[in-house]
């Protein structure tokens, strides 16, 4: 059985009740929005939720994330996409009334934090809200999303491997070239490389 077979016949009546078994209500700390981990990795179709929630042109709402390889061209390659940082959070946290700016359009991850989906085995992040009384509603909501996300990771991996067409590895050049590319499920996208980028 395949990883999507296996992701589609998730129960969500089974998982929605191991959420609320695990219990969670979010604390509004904005932790999950700060700090150095909090990488919001996103694919192309969560990038034009955000383009349409707020209408910035794409390298305003992301950029690409900052590890990755090095080819023998000079060029820099990594995959999908992160959502701007403003220092040390992400750009769309109001860290004054600690809400999101693009909540209606939040990525799929920022959906089910703190909880995600390692096959069909239910995993937690690190949260205060973690343990707090939840409803069946709530949980039942949160495994729809967690079982939504998986299948569209499964989706959007398959369509990375499918385009990509590999490159030469190489160390570091002396002379980058200044370009980063980007894969992800519609292809390789040449950018500008950003400085601080390591592999």
């Amino acid at each position: 059985m395949s990883d999507l077979e296996r992701a589609e016949r998730i129960s969500l009546e089974e998982l929605a009740e191991r959420i609320k078994t695990m219990g969670f209500r979010c604390q509004r700390c904005g932790d999950c929005c700060t700090g150095p981990d909090a990488e919001v990795l996103v694919f192309p179709s969560e990038v034009r939720r955000v383009i349409a929630h707020t209408d910035q042109p794409w390298l305003e709402v992301v950029e690409p994330p900052k590890t990755g390889v090095w080819d023998s061209d000079g060029n820099f390659h990594t995959l999908e996409w992160m959502l701007r940082r403003s220092g040390n959070r992400c750009a769309y946290y109001d860290a004054a009334s600690g809400s999101c700016r693009i909540y209606p359009a939040r990525p799929d991850i920022c959906r089910t934090y703190p909880f995600y989906l390692d096959g069909d085995e239910l995993r937690v992040s690190e949260c205060r809200g973690l343990g707090m009384e939840m409803d069946d509603e709530e949980a039942l909501h949160i495994a729809h999303e967690l079982k939504r996300r998986l299948i569209s990771e499964i989706m959007e991996e398959r369509e990375v491997r499918s385009r990509f067409s590999g490159f030469a590895a190489a160390d570091r050049p002396e002379r980058p070239t200044g370009v980063c590319i980007v894969h992800d499920g519609e292809g390789a996208h040449r950018v500008p490389l950003r400085r601080g980028w390591t592999e």
